[in-house]
């Protein structure tokens, strides 16, 4: 009995700091950056598409002289964010290059 009792601690104080570990990595949460992808060039419409790779991202179409697009949802102003998907916007004029720039909830907004 005493041989028992003898293993099945070495056993226990051997293999508890691994399954600690072990918890202790599978508790992270894996979390990803959203990001813009697959964006067209504008066509003959001025429209100009691309996909978001996660929901609830804040999206912001800013030109080239720091103003930012005026359609809700990617003015950075109001609180709509798109879902994960496709979208489009208008690249309006006289404005000829932007940048996308897409924020989760935990990134600090630009200034």
């Amino acid at each position: 009995m005493k041989l028992i009792k003898h293993s099945l601690t070495r056993l226990l104080s051997r293999s508890l700091p691994v399954l600690c570990i072990i918890g202790a990595l599978a508790s992270r949460v894996a979390s990803a950056h959203p990001y813009a992808s697959n964006i067209t060039p504008t066509n003959s419409n001025g429209f100009v598409s691309f996909t978001l790779n996660e929901d609830g991202a804040k999206t912001f179409v800013v030109y080239e002289d720091g103003s930012t697009n005026t359609v809700p949802g990617y003015d950075g102003i109001s609180a709509t964010t798109p879902t994960k998907g496709t979208y489009q916007f208008y690249l309006e004029p006289p404005h000829t290059s932007f940048r996308i720039i897409v924020l989760n909830k935990a990134m600090e907004l630009p200034r």
